[in-house]
């Protein structure tokens, strides 16, 4: 009882503490802060690095086979490393930017995997044997990796990656409190 007491004492002061500082006639209008908790999702920033990474990709690919001579591929090579190595070391730093260590390391290892197990997969689907160094199977590994990545891809934006929380409406109506040297109000001002 006596700490019901000592509550109503403090909220009643505080109460009165906001109205002795206000204007005569102004009215208070108290509204909840914000949730600082809700998790906010870094989705456009992982779509954002993942787009750049396969661009320069791309990119290197697209360098290599119309503008280089094959004896002559070291720079679309050295491109295409770094767009791969952006594919697969942007998420998780951003993962870990955002506080989610276990997500970024899962990111790394589906970024890894997942291109390695399709494109072994689409190869032995073929016939192609691990020795065999055709044209054929040098595209059928190409094409794996290509939709492992993507996969990975989509794993990490859509499974990983945590979503908005939904937005919370602003409320309607709130308490109000007005006071001058004749009246004291205390109710509900707004509307629905």
């Amino acid at each position: 009882m006596l700490r019901l007491l000592a509550i109503g004492s403090l909220v009643t002061s505080a109460l009165a503490a906001d109205v002795h500082a206000q204007a005569p006639g102004e009215v208070a209008i108290v509204t909840p802060a914000p949730e600082e908790d809700a998790p906010r999702s870094y989705r456009r920033q992982l779509i954002l690095a993942d787009s750049i990474a396969v661009g320069v990709v791309g990119a290197a690919v697209a360098a290599g086979t119309w503008m280089f001579e094959p004896d002559d591929f070291h720079l679309p090579m050295m491109v295409g490393v770094l767009g791969f190595t952006s594919y697969v070391s942007t998420a998780p730093v951003i993962h870990f930017a955002h506080g989610r260590v276990l997500r970024g390391f899962a990111s790394g290892g589906a970024r890894i995997l997942f291109p390695a197990v399709a494109a072994v997969t689409l190869q032995m689907a073929l016939g192609y044997e691990d020795d065999d160094s055709s044209d054929g199977a040098t595209a059928a590994f190409a094409g794996g990796f290509a939709i492992g990545a993507v996969a990975a891809i989509a794993f990490d934006w859509f499974v990983l990656t945590p979503g908005d929380a939904p937005a919370r409406p602003a409320p309607g109506v709130a308490p109000t409190i007005s006071a001058s040297d004749k009246h004291v109000f205390v109710g509900v001002g707004g509307s629905l």
